[in-house]
């Protein structure tokens, strides 16, 4: 989006008026507002505020993207600098905060870039009139560690090799999974060689890229398996489903020609694999096959055990695409294949379980080796649970609304007849009606309607008071379930509290929290040298940072403790309507780490340790 007029005094103008007071003092410089505006303002108190921004996310990128623009020689360092800091601060930043951090950042890097598969990058000179440039500036801008006044945070642009470190670090250290996600969010807005080359300069960093997406079908055509039964049933779908069979046809080949010889886990896995693979050309071939044969699945899914079946047999198509994997359970959820209520035991499945830690997509983890987006589905089936209540709540304020005035329709068809009736007149010697009977019978026909009206509203109202009320309790059984997953993993793997009740410290082997608390003052940047860098910084060299010390079972709990905080603070208001559940799952000997995450997430007084 270009900046013009009215995006510029409507958007960008009020973050500089909050510099006003700052700029041209005596203390600060004017680089140094715009940088302290940057990380105390638009990014921590805005961005990064909890529960929610005061916008939405893209909002964020739009307005530093085209401060970038307006002020190239100042604002994208002031960018670099931020981001900078935030990443030396993140085994400490909250898991909702850390996951937006990644999705804004991944997006700025990802703008003002045009992509040409299959053609190699150039480079093209813009950042001086006449083109002519020499080689330390190309240097700084194209590879420098510095924050140069220069550089475009655009086009993939960053200086990977400062974070080349990560990679060195336990697989579940903050900073690694960071930069790991990023890369994975960088190769879903572009590709992967785009994104590969971006690293060159950072090569340790590519065994932390995604790998290749595309489909992993499992009866695909080769000398091995070319005689198997699911290779030749597949086959013989396709065929029925290319001869425009009709649904019924499809479910009694199933039930005639694979469930009697091979049972109805093999059935499901040979039909769930060939309508995958059918539909992954794109979404919509996907959304039209789940559309069209929705049935054939939801016949072999009756219960939870089937449905876990049928989401391990979409992650195992889509191994490498956590976006598909994400998107094709999403859709099922949608036509009714697949229940909330598996979803929460899928995701808290003993393979899930193990890799909570390990990716921040929040969640997107990788079980048996399979990279799985289950955090972000588990909150599409919570939300999705609870939109549904809400959609229900209007149609039941609109069928109200309707029904009061289907009343008043039917009241005045009703008085206008009895007033038509009472207008009688003397014909040969005897009262009759006045009116002609035309407008009589016209006038109870009006009656009959609006009673009709009235009786389907009723009805209708009804209907829906009743999957409200059902709705309401699939709701407390999703909460109830969840809560109790989390109480459940959790426990088992918390240390104990000790003899005399004290609360174990996770964060007993990071050497940088306690440095981070008494080096707050030191950790704020200052001054701008001449080529924006702090002075800590070392540009174009390996970073050495100390090693991330906290153990893997200790970062396990972290992260799924921040997880059910983030979760009790976004569904807060409907948690809150239900606190008698979540009284019945904390009842008895509930670790106090487990309690004060999901009470902090509430905002509920509770009187635990302090330790995370």
């Amino acid at each position: 989006m270009e900046l013009t007029n009215k995006f510029w005094f409507n958007d960008c103008m009020p973050i500089f008026l909050m510099l006003l007071p700052l700029v041209g003092t005596e203390r600060i410089s004017y680089p140094l507002a715009i940088r302290q505006s940057v990380q105390g303002s638009l990014v921590k108190q805005q961005l990064l505020l909890l529960p929610n921004p005061p916008f939405k996310p893209i909002y964020y990128t739009l307005v530093i993207i085209d401060l970038c623009k307006a002020l190239p020689g100042a604002f994208p360092s002031v960018v670099v600098g931020a981001v900078h800091a935030l990443f030396d601060r993140i085994s400490n930043m909250d898991m909702e905060c850390r996951t937006r951090l990644i999705l804004w950042f991944s997006h700025h890097l990802s703008q003002d870039t045009h992509l040409t598969p299959g053609m190699r990058d150039s480079i093209l000179w813009k950042w001086t009139a006449d083109g002519a440039y020499s080689t330390r500036l190309a240097y700084r801008i194209q590879f420098g560690g510095s924050y140069g006044p220069f550089r475009s945070n655009f086009q993939f642009i960053w200086p990977w090799q400062e974070w080349s470190y990560v990679k060195d670090l336990p697989k579940w250290a903050p900073q690694r999974v960071f930069v790991q996600e990023v890369l994975e969010r960088e190769v879903r807005l572009s590709y992967f060689e785009k994104i590969k080359q971006s690293i060159e300069d950072a090569a340790e960093l590519e065994e932390l890229l995604p790998p290749k997406a595309g489909p992993n079908f499992k009866f695909h055509s080769d000398e091995s398996n070319e005689s198997t039964d699911g290779l030749k049933l597949s086959k013989e779908l396709i065929g029925l489903i290319r001869g425009k069979k009709s649904t019924y046809d499809i479910i009694l080949w199933v039930e005639e020609q694979i469930i009697p010889k091979n049972g109805t886990e093999f059935a499901l896995d040979v039909v769930s694999q060939t309508l995958l693979d059918m539909g992954s050309k794109s979404f919509t071939h996907l959304v039209t096959i789940l559309e069209r044969y929705n049935k054939i699945i939801s016949k072999l899914c009756p219960n939870e055990e089937t449905q876990l079946l049928l989401m391990n047999g979409v992650s195992a198509y889509w191994k490498n695409s956590t976006q598909m994997t994400a998107i094709a359970i999403d859709r099922m959820m949608g036509y009714r294949l697949i229940s909330n209520l598996a979803i929460v035991r899928w995701v808290f499945s003993p393979a899930n379980v193990e890799q909570f830690h390990v990716s921040d997509r929040p969640w997107e983890v990788h079980p048996l080796s399979l990279i799985l987006p289950s955090f972000v589905i588990l909150r599409n089936a919570v939300s999705k649970t609870y939109n549904r209540i809400s959609d229900l709540r209007k149609e039941i304020q609109s069928l109200k609304k309707g029904l009061q005035v289907a009343k008043e329709a039917s009241a005045k068809n009703r008085k206008e007849l009895e007033e038509a009736k009472s207008v009688l007149e003397i014909v040969e010697g005897q009262p009759a009606p006045a009116e002609r009977p035309g407008r009589i019978r016209r006038l109870e026909s009006h009656v009959k309607n609006a009673e009709d009206e009235e009786r389907t509203l009723e009805e209708s109202l009804e209907a829906k008071g009743v999957l409200l009320a059902r709705a309401h309790e699939e709701s407390k059984d999703l909460l109830k379930l969840l809560f109790k997953s989390f109480v459940d993993v959790l426990t088992e793997r918390l240390p104990p509290v000790s003899v005399d009740g004290e609360i174990p410290n996770l964060r007993s082997g990071d050497q940088n929290v306690n440095f981070a608390a008494q080096n707050s003052e030191a950790a704020t940047m200052e001054i701008d040298n001449e080529n924006g860098a702090d002075n800590n910084s070392e540009p174009n060299e390996r970073n050495t940072k100390n090693a991330y010390n906290v153990g893997e079972l200790e970062q396990w709990c972290l992260c799924t403790l921040g997880y059910l905080k983030s979760f009790s603070r976004q569904y807060a208001s409907e948690i809150w309507s239900n606190i008698a559940m979540l009284d019945e799952v904390f009842v008895g000997d509930v670790h106090p780490l487990i309690r004060k995450a999901a009470f902090s997430g509430l905002r509920r007084f509770t009187n635990e340790g302090s330790h995370p």
